[in-house]
């Protein structure tokens, strides 16, 4: 999660983020040359970094534009796309189920499952936290010259 303030109206913010976003064509391409493909509301956003090829784990941003006394805060919360986590979610099912039948009629962990059941987290948590850590860069690098100032 990050945040953000500005001394804008909510309405002036969120055309500011609406500047640099773009709808996606049926290929997922962004319409025109933005950072960013997806929708922006009145009050919030769901937005994705572009990037070259695929991307499983590029991280959906989901903002919200809150009132404050500066002006607006902007929240943003950043999550797997909801097809990854299904996919994520049912593979650790799968594994989890069968180690664990495994262990009540053999007494044993099989060493396969346990890998199997491991090894989709061990590579979304790392990729996902770079590519995390690129687009909150991206939207710091497109909102700060609108000045948007970023806490922690």
């Amino acid at each position: 999660m990050c945040e953000a303030e500005v001394g804008l109206p909510v309405g002036r913010a969120a055309e500011t983020v609406r500047g640099f976003v773009s709808r996606s064509d049926w290929k997922g391409r962004p319409a025109a040359n933005t950072p960013f493909v997806g929708k922006v509301y009145d009050r919030s956003f769901r937005i994705i970094r572009v990037v070259r090829g695929r991307d499983s784990f590029n991280p959906l941003l989901y903002g919200r534009f809150h009132s404050s006394l500066q002006g607006t805060r902007l929240t943003v919360l950043m999550t797997f796309h909801p097809l990854v986590w299904l996919f994520i979610l049912g593979w650790s099912a799968y594994f989890a189920y069968a180690l664990l039948d495994g262990l009540r009629r053999n007494g044993t962990i099989d060493t396969g499952e346990l890998i199997f059941l491991l090894v989709i987290w061990a590579m979304a948590v790392p990729s996902f936290y770079g590519a995390a850590a690129r687009s909150r860069q991206l939207l710091k690098e497109c909102l700060h010259p609108h000045g948007f100032r970023f806490g922690s």
